[in-house]
């Protein structure tokens, strides 16, 4: 199912006991979420909570709470955040960059199997030294 606002930050009051009331207030105009009703089978809740929300708050106040609680802050130090700003990133890449990201990759992967091999090699050395010694 699409949904126009989907992975967003926002803020839910639960409307029943399979609906909820969504608002997203953000300073960005871009990932503003308006106030709706979304199926709770479609959203997806984190641990991030707004602390002291009465029901059916208005949404001046939510932009109020959102603000001084610094949801914003805590949502881009989630891991979930990350990831979603580096797939974002990633995307942007030219090809020549994405050659560059996959180089690096090979580098890192290549550096790490060759100090395990090394310590093979060395494990090896020493039960030869040990067994035949």
């Amino acid at each position: 199912m699409y949904l126009p606002h989907s992975l967003r930050i926002l803020d839910r009051t639960l409307t029943a006991e399979i609906k909820v009331l969504v608002d997203g207030p953000h300073s960005n105009t871009k990932h503003v979420v308006p106030r709706h009703a979304a199926a709770l089978s479609d959203v997806v809740l984190t641990s991030i909570v707004m602390s002291k929300l009465p029901r059916a708050t208005g949404t001046g106040k939510v932009k109020r709470d959102w603000e001084s609680d610094k949801i914003e802050e805590r949502w881009a130090s989630t891991a979930w955040a990350k990831r979603r700003e580096q797939r974002e990133r990633r995307r942007q890449l030219s090809d020549f960059e994405r050659f560059k990201v996959m180089r690096l990759k090979k580098q890192v992967s290549d550096f790490w199997i060759s100090r395990e091999g090394v310590r093979a090699q060395a494990c090896i050395e020493r039960a030869c030294i040990w067994c035949f010694g």
